[in-house]
This record gives structure tokens, sequence and C-alpha cells, in this order.
């Protein structure tokens, strides 16, 4: 679909090249090609290839160069900031998002926050998403259960992410933190059947490699490495 996406983008800006919101959206479509793995063979090679995650931040750039008063333009370069572990780089680009939209609810913040050391603030944040989104995505649902999980709230992180999973049955990250949460809540039989999801989509999966993909500070990467280890997952 992201493939179909980014073509969809590229005809746009064949009609008009200095169309900020089809920068910006294909800026996305390239961090999304390179953050998740995909059998399409349209994006397969691109899959965390440096190139990818390249030619999205340039698109970015060019986005809010276009627009420099678009909250959703800066959240867009913050997320693909993120994922080159910029990360002071990308909250300085949200502080500029929500200089624009003081409401800004996009659940991408939460997912930062989360990633950093915030999870109560990404908590706090995902009602508002939730609610002004008229059609949240089920991520969202991703992103809040391992806030709770970060906050030692494993049966409402274990609830959240069992009906994640439910919403999106091939989303592996989802299944690498429902795996964690599951073992830690002694759920045991549903920690076996996640960490099974993960390693028929990834065979090559070990922790160690899966916290240097996400790199969480210290103590919050220490308790996901004990939940993944409790689920019988490769070290």
């Amino acid at each position: 679909m992201v493939a179909e996406a980014r073509s969809m983008f590229e005809k746009s800006l064949a009609a008009d090249a200095d169309y900020a919101p089809a920068v910006e959206g294909l800026a996305e479509a390239y961090n999304i090609i390179w953050l998740e793995h995909s059998d399409s063979r349209a994006t397969y090679d691109e899959h965390r290839n440096p190139t990818t995650l390249q030619r999205a931040l340039d698109l970015a750039d060019r986005a809010i160069l276009l627009n420099p008063y678009s909250a959703n333009g800066y959240i867009t370069r913050a997320y693909i900031l993120h994922w080159l572990y910029r990360r002071d780089d990308a909250r300085e680009d949200v502080k500029k998002s929500l200089e624009f939209n003081q409401n800004q609810s996009d659940g991408r913040i939460g997912h930062m926050m989360m990633h950093t050391g915030r999870a109560q603030e990404a908590l706090d944040l995902f009602p508002n998403a939730l609610r002004y989104d008229l059609f949240p995505p089920s991520i969202y649902l991703s992103w809040q259960g391992n806030s709770f999980y970060l906050l030692s709230r494993f049966e409402e992180s274990f609830r959240t992410l069992t009906r994640g999973s439910e919403r999106m049955p091939t989303y592996r990250s989802m299944f690498v933190w429902l795996a964690a949460v599951a073992a830690t809540a002694k759920h045991m039989d549903d920690a076996r059947h996640a960490a099974a999801k993960v390693t028929t989509q990834q065979p090559s999966f070990t922790i160690r490699a899966w916290l240097d993909f996400i790199r969480l500070p210290e103590c919050d990467g220490n308790l996901f490495a004990e939940g993944l280890w409790r689920a019988g997952l490769a070290p």
C-alpha cells in the first residue's frame, strides 16, 4: 500500500512540483518504507537502506521550505530525524510544530516521547490523538500499549496491545512488545504465541538488534529486554 501511496504523491508532484502537502506526504512514504518491512518488490530493497531515509529527510526539508508554517510538516521531519537518531533535533521540530498548532495531537509525537523516556507524556497525548482524529490509525494502539508497558502498567499494556494485534495481525513491532508484556504479566501462552509471530516474520530476530534499532533509555531498555527474554526470544 505504501508503494501505491508513493506513486500517487509522485503523480501529484508531476502536476505541481511545489505542492508542499504532496512533498511532505512523499517524505512520510519514504520514512515508512525505511521503517516497515514489506514483501513488495517495489520497496523490498529500500527497507533499512540509509539512502531511503536520507531521501525522506531531503523531501521533508523541501516541504518545510515550501511551507515554513506547516505544523504537520515539522512533525513529519521530526519523525524522520527521530529515526536518524538525531533526537534532540527532532524535539526542536516538535516544538516548532506546536508553535503553529498548540492543539497538535499527532500520534507520532507520542511515539517519539515514549522512545525518549517520556512515556507518561505520551499517554497524556494519546486520548486527544484518538479523540480528534476521525479515523485514528490502529498503530496508535501499539504506541499507547508500549507506553503503558514502560510505566509498568502491564495489564493495561497487555489489553491494549492485544486489541491492536487483532487489528494489525502482520505488524511485527506490535507482536514484539506484546511478547514482552505478556511474559512480564505471566500470560505465557500469549507470550509464546506473540514471540512465534515475531520469529516467523523475522527468523534472525535478536533482542540486542531490536534494542539497537529503537534505542530506549537504559532503564526502559532493560525492562523491555527482560520481558523479551522471558518470552523466549533470542538475546
